[in-house]
């Protein structure tokens, strides 16, 4: 057998190569040497919260914010992020938008707090993993130091 670093002739039960002392077989590693930690993030995933005003209705409006909820391994649970309050038309149980997208005049006002919400988390060192279903759901994670 030859080394797969130097191309040295080695015996077939070498386990690192006599010259430059690479190991030779999987999961042998030199001596002393440190074994890799595995990489820990933190994760955390867009929601919405009502914070007053008339829910279902179509004569007032409901204040909203979009808050980033995260669990760490050295925190718990936590609040990353949170957007800047706005207005919706409705509000389901006092917790969910209902998606009504379509010619909404408080659209711009709810997209604009959403930007500003993932402008934070990525300024915080967060990295977006993955989009929802609903396009103000999303998950994002961060390297714990």
């Amino acid at each position: 057998m030859y080394c797969q670093g130097c191309g040295t002739e080695l015996s077939d039960e070498a386990n690192f190569c006599s010259k430059c002392g690479r190991p030779q077989k999987p999961g042998i590693a030199l001596p002393g040497a440190a074994t890799p930690t595995p990489a820990i993030y933190e994760v955390c995933d867009t929601r919405y919260q009502f914070l007053g005003g008339r829910p279902i209705s179509t004569i007032g409006a409901a204040r909203v914010s979009f808050f980033a909820a995260a669990i760490s391994p050295k925190k718990g649970k936590y609040s990353a992020a949170e957007s800047p309050e706005f207005k919706s038309r409705k509000v389901l149980d006092g917790r969910e938008i209902i998606a009504d997208l379509t010619g909404h005049k408080f659209q711009s006002e709810r997209d604009a707090a959403f930007a500003d919400l993932v402008e934070k988390l990525l300024a915080d060192g967060w990295e977006r993993t993955q989009s929802g279903q609903n396009i103000y759901r999303h998950s994002f994670r961060r390297l714990v130091t």
